[in-house]
């Protein structure tokens, strides 16, 4: 009776709390965040965040792990992401889909988000090439220290600073700047459609509006989206701040095709780069779980290149955790390497925050079945 009275209560009022207050503090100090319950009879839903984990597997599981839902007979986990459900995880058949249930995808009382600690975040920023017989190897090397605020509903606020430790790469001074600085939003669409939105600076000192959309619904091993950006430069010298207009128009299409038996993707990019540079691009990504391994090769008007990336969590992750705060580093650590150091050949902005396809990615349903059956 008390549960389905709780039931009536979710429905006209959105989430409610109905684990015992101890399991709700025994999830938040293992890094959970925005903890919501819904429960139907002998059904239960449990949504949360996790943001420690580049795998969703593992972050399911160390929530099945931390609470006791022994009295539960299905139990469905509902990730989020920027406050935002992404689906539902059904423990027992380990079916991961896009479809919501009204009370959850409805629901805008999730727009509360006081469930988050505020993460500060440590990460490399490393650029290098092979130089010349007295300067083998030139590299551009800082630290990131970023943070994101949550604002409400998938808004968010996210700024950083770049602590230079050495650059024999380029001219650029050594001075304490402002790192990307960007207002975000994430937001579900329908089932399967997702869009995330960006405005503000990026990486390779552009600044301006970044569109990302995708339609990936979980179980179809084909996905398809679209990337655009209008950008303009930015330098931040110690004496100031320089700017040039918005002119450089960024537009790609892309489709990425899963092999769950490879646990791999072939991806085909078609469109225009950064600096009106036409082509096309090929990536196929290796997916282990807790490391991503990449090749890639581009062919555009500026020339052609090819190389390899990587994307990893750094270790040692967690370094503090209290009720408001967190210091870790980064759970999504990227890095490439082309063969071709001289011209700019099908170059990409980075904005600090994982590309949208590249988060989804790892939510494939047949991915995160493998991975947890992996566990037993």
């Amino acid at each position: 009776m008390r549960i389905r009275v709780a039931f009536c209560w979710i429905l006209f009022f959105g989430w409610v709390d109905g684990f015992p207050q101890v399991q709700t503090e025994r999830a938040f100090a293992h890094g959970f965040e925005q903890i919501r319950y819904f429960a139907n009879e002998d059904s239960a839903w449990v949504g949360y965040e996790h943001r420690n984990f580049r795998n969703p597997a593992h972050g399911m599981l160390y929530l099945v792990q931390s609470l006791d839902v022994s009295s539960v007979a299905s139990l469905q986990v509902v990730p989020r992401y920027h406050n935002v459900p992404l689906g539902t995880f059904d423990v027992n058949g380990r079916k991961f889909q896009s479809t919501l249930p009204a009370f959850i995808s409805g629901n805008r009382s999730a727009g509360d988000v006081s469930g988050y600690r505020i993460h500060v975040r440590f990460s490399p920023d490393i650029q290098a090439r092979f130089g010349n017989f007295n300067n083998p190897v030139q590299a551009k090397v800082n630290v990131l220290l970023d943070t994101k605020i949550f604002l409400g509903h998938g808004l968010a606020l996210y700024s950083g600073v770049v602590l230079p430790i050495a650059n024999n790469l380029d001219s650029q001074s050594n001075n304490v700047r402002p790192g990307p600085t960007q207002l975000q939003y994430f937001g579900r669409m329908a089932a399967g459609h997702f869009v995330f939105i960006s405005a503000g600076t990026f990486f390779y000192d552009r600044y301006g509006l970044d569109l990302q959309y995708r339609k990936f619904d979980f179980t179809n091993r084909l996905s398809y989206g679209l990337e655009a950006g209008i950008t303009g430069f930015y330098f931040f010298p110690p004496e100031g701040l320089y700017t040039r207009s918005m002119n450089d128009l960024y537009a790609l299409v892309d489709l990425e095709y899963f092999f769950p038996s490879l646990s791999s993707s072939f991806g085909l990019s078609a469109g225009q780069f950064l600096f009106l540079d036409r082509g096309l691009r090929l990536d196929l990504v290796r997916q282990y779980g807790n490391i991503d391994v990449g090749l890639f090769v581009a062919r555009t008007e500026n020339g052609t290149n090819a190389g390899f990336n990587l994307a990893f969590s750094l270790f040692p992750g967690k370094i503090l955790r209290t009720k408001g705060i967190e210091i870790r580093t980064n759970e999504d650590f990227r890095w490439e390497y082309g063969h071709n150091n001289e011209d700019v050949v099908g170059r990409r902005y980075r904005t600090g925050t994982t590309r949208l396809k590249d988060f989804l990615r790892p939510y494939h349903s047949e991915f995160i079945a493998g991975q947890i059956s992996s566990a037993f």
